[in-house]
């Protein structure tokens, strides 16, 4: 195993580079029975780091910047069932015994409420998360909050608003370039997770398209027109609703667009509106 050097000043960031030397891969000895894969937990992870750090003179620390409570409307066996959530925002910093500026990140966490423990059980997967980055540690994880949360997706009434703050986001990051994705993609993952999966795959699927061909810094009208008519068709309940968009909003003035970007608007409403029909197998069910 590679010794780490001996530190010739207080420095932060000669103290991480030496504790990312001797960090190894992260055994996953628990198992998570819900999704049926193995993890790190959180206190195996801070014990195995912990000493680490306190070698190299840093610590982390962890304030809570705000709470959103959520109230999630999902479909259960036919009935309507609500259930609370909290949005956290924390504030994570790595601090070195010199005194030096700590270094700072945001991380946003959005948990299932189940009592007192959800802000413990958000502090420490932030903490998890953000160490996790700052030294570089594989784990091979799945990342979810572990065995601390069900795993429970938003319903897409509740996933809406948040999915249109992402896609935003993340064009704004690409723009930006590669550097300004990653980013964007470790802080907002947690609420990425509990997004619909089919929401999941397409911002995976925009996220890959902008590392090959980022957006245009400037988009013209018919551009930011269409993108929002994409963007509100793509994240309709069911093909019923996407209808119901198109005759209010869009076929009321397709006779006072240029003739391409007409094209292009119906185009895009039956690719849309196909994606979201049922297949024979699903009718025959």
């Amino acid at each position: 195993m590679n010794e780490p050097k001996e530190l010739k000043q207080s420095s932060t960031g000669q103290a991480i580079c030496n504790v990312m030397v001797i960090v190894e891969r992260l055994k996953k000895d628990h198992n998570n029975a819900f999704a049926k894969y193995k993890y790190t937990s959180v206190d195996d992870f801070k014990d195995y780091l912990r000493p680490k750090m306190a070698e190299q003179g840093i610590w982390v620390s962890v304030s809570e910047k705000e709470c959103e409570i959520i109230a999630v409307t999902s479909d259960d066996k036919g009935k309507q069932k609500e259930k609370t959530h909290l949005k956290f925002c924390f504030s994570c910093a790595l601090n070195h015994v010199s005194g030096e500026p700590a270094l700072q990140e945001e991380i946003s966490v959005m948990l299932p409420y189940v009592g007192a423990q959800t802000s413990g059980q958000a502090r420490s997967y932030a903490i998890k998360e953000y160490l996790k980055s700052a030294f570089l540690a594989s784990s091979g994880d799945i990342d979810d909050a572990d065995a601390d949360s069900d795993a429970e997706q938003l319903s897409k009434q509740a996933a809406r608003p948040i999915y249109k703050e992402l896609t935003d986001e993340l064009r704004a990051a690409a723009q930006s370039g590669e550097t300004a994705m990653k980013e964007w993609a470790h802080k907002r993952k947690p609420s990425i997770h509990v997004m619909p999966k089919d929401w999941q795959i397409m911002l995976q699927k925009q996220y890959k398209e902008f590392i090959v061909s980022p957006p245009a810094t400037i988009e013209n009208e018919t551009e930011k027109f269409l993108r929002n008519a994409k963007d509100e068709l793509a994240v309709a309940e069911d093909s019923d609703a996407i209808q119901d968009i198109w005759n209010d909003k869009y076929a009321p003035i397709l006779d006072d667009l240029p003739a391409e970007e007409r094209e292009e608007l119906e185009e895009l409403f039956l690719v849309m509106q196909e994606s979201l029909l049922p297949s024979k197998t699903d009718e025959n069910v």
